[in-house]
């Protein structure tokens, strides 16, 4: 799920803590694992499946939202545009 791993890099970007990523990672599997219903048929998994990706493009939308593009960026610095690297 391409959804996850974006929140993965978001979160290491924002911590760099590979810890909290693998719980995340962790927290995220086992939940597909309790959750998932048993005994389904095909269309009932892809529709299964289809929900848990809307629900993580929903919360990489309202992190995008409430942070904006600069948390989003590995290349974050703390120099403003008008400071020069020569002075």
């Amino acid at each position: 799920m391409t959804a996850m791993r974006v929140l993965i890099a978001w979160l290491y970007s924002n911590t760099r803590s590979v810890l909290l990523c693998q719980l995340m990672h962790v927290f995220s599997t086992g939940s597909l694992v309790i959750s998932s219903p048993p005994r389904v048929s095909a269309a009932q998994e892809v529709f299964w499946y289809a929900v848990y990706a809307a629900a993580l493009w929903i919360a990489v939308a309202f992190l995008a939202l409430v942070y904006g593009a600069k948390a989003w960026s590995p290349y974050q610095t703390s120099r403003s545009v008008g400071d020069s690297a020569g002075s």
